[in-house]
């Protein structure tokens, strides 16, 4: 049975009552939509949301984003412990503390020098608080994300603690999560941020390099596992847009059987045995002025199979759904397509036979599933306090 995503992307939700949110008939048609499709095609198993969530990173766009949410996971029978988001550029308060400093961190870290990412490290290593500075402007995105466990570690330590101090071992700069099995193959997530070094001053996608800085990518050479797996990438720009691109392009390829990237507005998708999925924006700006007439509202489904004969292979089916003012929602057929993906079988385990190998059981119930619902509760403290590990040198946050 296939893996059904719904992929959002751009959504920029606004601190607006829905009344005065030009959005709000576009959102109203979406919702019927997918409920359309869950009525005739089947429940989604998880949501994608390829980032810029709000609009401004501002608290208040986030409380309309988990009512949005909560709705479209009522509409498509999905639940809330499978969806899974990214930042973009529009998830940074970029008036957060210091943002001129910040802004020539990013310079740094965006300057035409290369193993940037070393320097990166450095900073972990040796200066914690300049890696807090990065990340302070997400701090509501951090909120709204860490609710669904989608919150990066890095991320998680530099905005719960007042004093960090850096774990190498568990403070990933990217998300990774298990979806779930396909024909025996696990099919994993990770989730990048993208949106580390992004200000006022972000390179312009349709001018070219002069006009803006190139972004960063704290981290792109991290191993992943290839035998018997499914690896997909989720994050925000493309990567023509970061520090080193072409490297990371050809890095990216060979780790990630799909890659979704968000931030264009555009959608689009090509494969070069590693299928790149372009969202486009479900709720692009209202008013382009000469450019109008180039965008509009999208969301995406994405099937998921894993065919054995003749060989394993990942098939990759992508619709793309556009709205019409007039009409509502209807299939855009340019870019709606299929794709296969030669993937590796795993390779036979010496140990199998081994008689002291312990049993394989699996759980009724997702663990992902149990901290989601934990993280949500309205009294989480009681449930740690009974368990007996609340600590009060602690937030609440970290003690979760």
């Amino acid at each position: 049975m296939s893996y059904k995503i719904l992929l959002l992307s751009d959504i920029h939700l606004l601190a607006k009552a829905d009344e005065f949110d030009p959005h709000y008939g576009l959102r109203l048609a979406f919702l019927r939509d997918i409920k359309d499709y869950k009525d005739s095609c089947g429940s989604i198993d998880a949501i994608f949301i390829c980032g810029d969530i709000a609009s401004t990173g501002k608290e208040q766009e986030y409380v309309n984003a988990k009512e949005f949410l909560s709705t479209i996971c009522q509409k498509v029978n999905c639940p809330e412990h499978e969806i899974y988001t990214v930042p973009g550029n529009h998830d940074k308060d970029f008036g957060a503390a210091n943002p001129h400093l910040r802004h020539l961190l990013h310079l740094g870290l965006a300057h035409e020098v290369p193993a940037s990412h070393l320097r990166f490290q450095d900073l972990l290593t040796g200066d914690f608080d300049t890696i807090k500075l990065l990340y302070t402007p997400f701090e509501n995105y951090h909120n709204f994300a860490f609710s669904y466990d989608s919150a990066e570690p890095l991320m998680s330590r530099c905005l719960l603690e007042d004093k960090p101090f850096y774990h190498p071992q568990s403070d990933q700069t990217f998300l990774e999560k298990k979806l779930t099995n396909i024909n025996g193959f696990d099919i994993y997530l990770y989730g990048l941020n993208t949106a580390i070094a992004s200000d006022w001053y972000d390179i312009d996608d349709s001018e070219g390099r002069e006009h803006g800085h190139y972004l960063f990518l704290p981290n792109y050479r991290f191993c992943v596992e290839q035998e018997n797996r499914v690896n997909i990438a989720l994050m925000h720009h493309p990567l023509n847009c970061v520090k080193e691109g072409n490297i990371i392009t050809e890095e990216f390829d060979s780790k990630f059987h799909v890659q979704i990237f968000g931030h264009l507005h555009q959608p689009s998708s090509r494969n070069n045995n590693s299928v790149h999925i372009f969202s486009g924006a479900l709720q692009p700006p209202y008013s382009y002025g000469e450019n109008q007439t180039q965008y509009f509202s999208v969301f995406n489904i994405i099937e998921l199979d894993v065919m054995k004969n003749p060989g394993p292979s990942l098939k990759v089916s992508l619709k793309v759904e556009k709205y019409c003012p007039d009409k509502g929602f209807e299939n855009y057929k340019p870019e709606t397509k299929n794709y296969s993906v030669p993937l590796k079988d795993g390779h036979s385990n010496r140990w199998e036979n081994d008689k002291n190998a312990p049993d394989k059981k699996q759980m009724d119930i997702s663990s992902r599933k149990i901290i989601v619902k934990f993280l949500q509760s309205r009294n989480p403290k009681q449930y740690i306090k009974q368990l007996g590990n609340y600590d009060d040198n602690l937030s609440l946050p970290l003690n979760c």
